[in-house]
């Protein structure tokens, strides 16, 4: 299990909703301070450091008296709630944007199957109907790549094609053979199967290809050819 499977594992066991900190007021050890706990929007109060056994009391006075607080475990708690919403804002894939083909290969229809279309809806979230029919200027192989280059330029990113035994630690598009025995394109993240837009959802049976979406101002088009 790679680092982001296993995070999409302890993710699905965590307490769910955005998670934030509060204080709370605490007569103990140190005399009278604040602490913190850590809440998660839909299940309260999860974790807290009035325990500590690396409590950091801070302290400050003004005319009006003094105030302590454990500045260590407000650090922690803040941490641990900020790395929990980062990972699940950016890190951690909305599978309710992934979208499953609506159409498959046919040995007698050359034009049939739309994987590649869903895989490159999934990974940019967008709903299928977006995604134009790469076959629709022709069938010639090279028409339908121009075409799959053209759309995700014109979102934003260039498509980097690179040899199937790279597995970039991102969302990608690979493609390979299916248990079907027939090409397929796939989503996956590290070398691990992140989506498959085959009802099936069996993924390929090794990459042969992939494809890195980099944001256009940090590419160089002019190394892929092609239209701009």
């Amino acid at each position: 299990m790679n680092v982001f499977a296993k995070l999409e594992d302890l993710d699905a066991k965590a307490s769910k909703g955005e998670w934030f900190v509060e204080s709370v007021e605490v007569d103990g050890a140190y005399g009278n301070y604040l602490s913190f706990k850590v809440h998660a929007a839909d299940a309260g109060s999860i974790l807290d450091a009035i325990n500590s056994d690396v409590a950091v009391i801070a302290e400050e006075h003004d005319e009006d008296g003094g105030s302590q607080w454990d500045q260590q475990g407000e650090a922690d708690a803040q941490f641990a709630a900020e790395c929990v919403n980062y990972v699940r804002s950016h890190v951690l894939p909305d599978r309710s944007e992934f979208v499953t083909q609506t159409t498959f290969h046919d040995t007698t229809n050359l034009a049939s199957g739309n994987c590649t279309e869903a895989a490159v809806a999934s990974i940019l979230g967008l709903d299928l109907s977006a995604v134009p029919n790469f076959r629709a200027d022709g069938l010639e192989p090279w028409r339908f790549w121009s075409a799959f280059r053209r759309f995700i330029r014109s979102q934003g990113f260039e498509p980097l094609m690179m040899n199937g035994n790279m597995m970039p630690d991102a969302p990608y598009l690979a493609s390979g053979m299916s248990a079907r025995g027939v090409p397929h394109m796939v989503v996956m993240r590290g070398g691990e199967l992140l989506h498959d837009p085959h009802p099936s959802r069996s993924g390929i049976e090794k990459q042969d290809h992939v494809w890195l979406l980099l944001p256009s101002t940090l590419s160089r088009p002019r190394l892929y050819g092609g239209e701009e």
